[in-house]
């Protein structure tokens, strides 16, 4: 496994070396909410991200 980190300090990648990774962004406002590109050489893929308030 790899743990690498992202050009932002509050994202941690988790790479398992087979056919998966994980991403964990910490620290998240709503006004982070919206489209991101997650991309491995030339594949990419788009990926919505929606922050939401936490239950009360």
């Amino acid at each position: 496994e790899r743990i690498g980190t992202s050009q932002n300090p509050s994202v941690k990648i988790s790479d398992d070396g087979r056919s998966s990774f994980t991403v964990l962004m910490t620290g998240l406002r709503l006004t982070d909410s919206g489209w991101y590109f997650c991309s491995v050489g030339d594949w990419q893929a788009p990926v919505q991200l929606m922050v939401t308030k936490p239950k009360q």
